[in-house]
């Protein structure tokens, strides 16, 4: 680190010189970019002297951290204060909130979300480490969020990975500095917009599980003649999509379909359907092998065999 001993346990800045000078260093960096900017450059935008701003940081790479930092630490404690004194108890009310804190944030400190997105990455060392721990934080709310809008009912996250999700929705959120118009969108327009979107792809996958415990679960696929009935049942709402029982069977009995309700699903290939009584002789225990490489693999217990 230039020049620095690693951060100092600051609380989000309330010095206004500070303040001042932290907002003068997001705008240069903002414009310039952090590598080709200098301190010199910060304190003519902040109008303080060099000594000014060396009585408060010690490098460049202070002031990005201090950047960083208070924008992250002044949302979470912002949304803390906010979900606390809230009634709201469902996820999906508390996510609107948490979407809603970051948008009234970071649209009105444009250049330190410009910033934020653009160099997270250039810290270095405790630097890095301490912005990482409250970005860890943050991300942990809107996570267990996340999770709590797919378990609904205590169900499978299914198909949707909450992290990827978290992600997405960061994603959106950090971004909108690239496309954002004060003239067309207000923050919280922008976060009722933004939130629709993100639960557009979240809910499919709840309301697809709560469509599916209304109606049978199972999918049969098989025949029966004068010899018996030979059945492949998936039950569609133990399924987690996992595909280890396609990559199990020796002769591709089996293939990944999206079925009616969106979910993606194991199922039994057209090819195989109306002679399973052969095609699974390879894993049957007349060949020796009692346990079912398919159903032996699926932990849910989604897929059983008829005979």
């Amino acid at each position: 680190m230039t020049g620095s001993s690693g951060p100092k346990n600051r609380r989000p800045a309330t010095d206004r010189k500070f303040s001042r000078i932290l907002s003068a260093a997001a705008k240069v960096f903002s414009k310039t970019g952090f590598e080709r900017a200098s301190i010199r450059m910060v304190a003519a935008k902040a109008r303080v002297s060099l000594a000014g701003i060396y009585y408060h940081v010690q490098s460049k790479e202070e002031l990005l951290f201090c950047i960083q930092f208070n924008a992250f630490r002044s949302i979470v404690t912002d949304l803390e204060e906010k979900l606390g004194a809230s009634e709201v108890v469902d996820p999906t009310g508390r996510l609107e909130i948490l979407v809603r804190n970051h948008l009234d944030y970071f649209l009105s400190h444009l250049d330190e979300l410009r910033v934020c997105s653009r160099e997270l990455e250039t810290l270095t060392g405790a630097f890095f480490k301490k912005v990482e721990e409250v970005r860890r934080e943050y991300f942990k709310v809107a996570l267990d969020l996340t999770k709590g809008i797919l378990d609904g009912n205590g169900q499978s996250h299914g198909s949707v990975d909450p992290r990827t999700a978290t992600l997405c929705l960061f994603g959106m959120l950090n971004w909108v500095y690239t496309w954002y118009d004060p003239a067309k969108d207000t923050p919280a327009d922008l976060a009722k917009r933004l939130l629709e979107l993100y639960l557009g792809g979240v809910r499919r996958e709840v309301k697809g599980r709560a469509k599916r415990r209304a109606q049978s679960t199972l999918a049969n696929y098989g025949y029966a003649d004068d010899s018996g009935e030979y059945y492949i049942t998936i039950d569609a709402d133990k399924c987690t999509g996992c595909k280890q029982c396609i990559d199990a069977c020796p002769v591709s009995v089996l293939e990944m379909i999206v079925d009616d309700y969106d979910d993606e699903l194991p199922a039994v290939t057209d090819e195989h359907r109306r002679k399973l009584k052969y095609s699974c002789v390879p894993c049957k225990p007349e060949c020796g092998r009692v346990e079912l490489p398919c159903v032996e693999c699926c932990e849910p217990n989604a897929i059983t065999h008829s005979w």
